[in-house]
């Protein structure tokens, strides 16, 4: 019995470590797929690069398709790369059009007359 326990111990140790490198694999990859990245591209080029977006978020216009990659930025921050896309296309990418268009959207919030 002692030894069946030890055997499932390492085998679930080995089994969560092949996940979460798998997953570091993938934000590696991404981190380098974002040099591939231009202003202009599709949707769909996008994701044919990048793959499949961890998130997808929506403020007024502009689409972003979130990424992780763990790129070295702020603390808080280093895990995921934002893209942005307006009418499909890409308009930029990373944090700076990201928290722009959070703060645009909190300041049309705070604007609209309570009722």
């Amino acid at each position: 019995m002692t030894r069946y326990r030890i055997f499932r111990g390492i085998a679930v140790v080995a089994a969560a470590s092949i996940v979460a490198g798998c997953a570091q694999l993938q934000s590696g990859v991404n981190a380098i797929n974002t040099i591939r990245l231009y202003v202009g591209m599709t949707r769909d080029e996008v994701i044919a690069t990048m793959g499949k977006p961890q998130i997808r978020e929506a403020y007024g216009k502009t689409e972003f398709l979130i990424y992780r990659t763990d790129l070295p930025v702020p603390a808080g921050n280093a895990d995921f790369t934002p893209v942005a896309l307006v009418n499909g296309k890409v308009t930029g990418w990373g944090r700076k059009p990201y928290d722009e268009a959070r703060r645009k959207r909190a300041e049309a919030n705070t604007k609209k007359p309570q009722q």
